[in-house]
């Protein structure tokens, strides 16, 4: 979303995430809810970082 002459940004970010196994050694474990629980954590604090990046950008072109 772009809203001028004020700037606002929002940002929704998705992240699939596969199947994936940890290999140490011949040992393999199932991974995938870990990472799916990380992008849950950490979901809106990259959407924050990249709306804070977007408005600077918009302000460096006179958005």
């Amino acid at each position: 979303m772009i809203d001028t002459p004020n700037s606002k940004t929002s940002v929704e970010v998705t992240v699939p995430v596969s199947e994936s196994n940890l290999n140490c050694d011949g040992l393999i474990l199932p991974i995938k809810p870990l990472l799916e629980r990380l992008v849950a954590d950490k979901n809106r604090q990259w959407e924050q970082k990249l709306e804070k990046n977007i408005l600077i950008m918009f302000k460096q072109v006179g958005i």
